[in-house]
């Protein structure tokens, strides 16, 4: 029922779209363009303004008569239906965005800021509310809401190419307190084998400060 309704209004938002571009449909070409910063680039009535040296009023009074042309009831009703559509596109945009990220920091535990810049984009609305709904879902305190520091990340990797690596072994080369170390895997959802000896095991050295290990 819920996707029902979202697709109802995705589809309402595109007749929206296909009207404002329909030849003969008695929009001037202002009010065409307002609509297209108000619906598709969801600028504000000041955005729209300021691009075309005019007040924010006047741009809302060509805005009401575009949607009276369409048929879309008075300016109230209009804001109302503009304010919905866009809260509808923005979800949409949020959820296809987190889609994509979702992966990417459950399995790298990087920072959203870092994420959303490998990706090239720049903070935005719709960035913080992925970044929102994320934690919504995997509070902070959670093993898949915490983000793994330099120093973390290259503890794990270190224990999972050198999987014999002790505590005391690995606090050394990370200058960390041993206890702390299966406490902080098992904090960061990393399972923590404590394997003490191997029949392959050698014990790990430092060569030209350089923590080695056979393995």
């Amino acid at each position: 029922m819920k996707n029902r309704k979202a697709r109802t209004k995705m589809e309402d938002f595109n007749s929206v779209i296909n009207k404002l571009l329909a030849d003969g449909n008695g929009l001037s070409a202002r009010e065409q363009q307002v609509l297209r910063y108000r619906l598709i680039d969801n600028k504000t009535l000041q955005q729209v303004g300021t691009l075309w040296a005019m007040s924010r009023e006047r741009v809302r009074q060509i805005e009401a008569k575009a949607y009276w042309k369409l048929g879309m009831g008075s300016s109230k009703d209009s804001i109302k239906a503009l304010k919905q559509m866009r809260k509808d596109r923005l979800e949409q945009e949020v959820d296809k965005l987190l889609e994509l990220v979702e992966p990417i920091r459950l399995k790298e535990k990087k920072a959203f800021t870092q994420i959303f810049k490998d990706l090239g984009m720049k903070p935005s609305l719709i960035t913080m509310a992925v970044t929102r709904k994320f934690y919504q879902k995997y509070p902070m305190h959670t093993p898949e809401g915490r983000v793994l520091s330099d120093r973390d990340r290259e503890m794990i990797e270190y224990k999972q190419k050198h999987p014999y690596t002790t505590q005391v072994e690995l606090a050394k080369l990370f200058n960390i307190y041993a206890p702390q170390i299966s406490r902080k895997f098992k904090q960061m959802g990393v399972k923590w084998t404590d394997v003490r000896k191997g029949k392959d095991y050698t014990q790990p050295v430092i060569t030209d400060g350089v923590y080695k290990n056979g393995h």
